[in-house]
């Protein structure tokens, strides 16, 4: 009678091993997912999270092993354990424009620029830029060199009246953004402090007076003689220019790397010149000034690539 009760309860206890066992089983297969990727192949798995650019997912006969992380636009369709099926669509493409910014990506940000404005007036006007202080300060710097003895006088509009036989320098440019760089479009704010040597056609007027008044002596007895000229009298003397300048700008970026900036500053120049006289460029007559300060206005037009920056993983 005992062995038979202990039969019996033993082959309600296996039942019950089976029973749980098919259940448990039943629950495993229910709850898998199917990852269907583009080149047909079909991974069984758990499916994690799903963002904009990843799917990441563990093996399903691995759910203790490494989470796997596959490109999103690497997979068709996924299907759920609850039967649903969810069609991936391909992830938003990312410009090179940040859609959110870091100072670690921002930071990275170049910009190689070339002056139109002075191209036009025969002054080439390279700069460099890097931008820093999350997007909105630039610090820069620029290397020019005028091949036309009038561009200096260009370049200061009307305030310059010195005939420069070539010019070429350095400057440092500081620009600050209120809008961080990376935007499509703003403005700024500019500081620019330049140095640069200058070539000038100087006038001795010592030696042309001298001459003249042997012209006149040989004048007077009666001996023919050419009238000597100023512009005979001269020789390439070397002075420099420092200027300080503020004024304000805007930029725009029609496309991602390019990058294209317009604008005025109001500044002072003050320039060290030769020990010989010059002729006075606006009114035609000779000044002896050794320095000199003068206003100017300037305008620029760059036209730049700006690089560095990425698109955000």
């Amino acid at each position: 009678m005992e062995k038979f009760y202990n039969l019996i309860l033993n082959t309600i206890n296996t039942k019950n091993t089976i029973v749980v066992f098919f259940v448990f089983l039943r629950l495993q297969v229910f709850a898998q997912d199917t990852i269907i990727f583009k080149s047909r192949t079909q991974t069984i798995s758990i499916v994690e999270e799903i963002n904009p650019e990843t799917i990441k997912y563990k093996k399903f006969d691995l759910v203790d092993g490494p989470l796997i992380i596959v490109n999103r636009n690497d997979v068709i369709k996924i299907k759920y354990a609850n039967g649903t099926v969810d069609e991936i669509t391909a992830a938003p493409v990312l410009n090179n424009e940040l859609i959110k910014t870091d100072s670690a990506l921002v930071n990275k940000t170049n910009i190689f620029s070339l002056d139109l404005v002075n191209l036009g007036v025969k002054k080439l006007n390279i700069g460099y830029e890097k931008i820093i202080a999350n997007g909105h300060l630039g610090v820069g710097i620029n290397g020019y060199y005028a091949f036309d003895e009038e561009a200096f006088i260009y370049q200061h509009l009307f305030f310059s009246n010195n005939i420069i036989y070539e010019s070429h320098g350095v400057g440092v440019t500081v620009k600050y953004y209120p809008k961080e760089l990376l935007k499509r479009k703003g403005f700024y704010v500019v500081l620019n402090s330049d140095y640069n040597t200058n070539q000038y056609k100087a006038y001795n007027l010592n030696l042309f007076n001298a001459a003249y008044e042997q012209y006149l002596y040989k004048e007077q007895q009666g001996i023919i003689n050419e009238k000597p000229s100023l512009d005979t009298f001269y020789s390439y003397k070397k002075g420099s220019t420092y200027k300080g300048a503020i004024g304000l700008g805007m930029y725009t970026s029609p496309i991602a790397n390019l990058y294209i900036s317009v604008d005025g500053i109001i500044g002072f120049s003050k320039n060290y010149l030769p020990e010989f006289v010059h002729p006075h460029f606006s009114y035609g007559y000779l000044t002896n000034n050794v320095t000199e300060t003068l206003v100017y206005l300037r305008a620029s037009l760059k036209i730049g690539y700006r690089f560095g920056f990425k698109k955000i993983k």
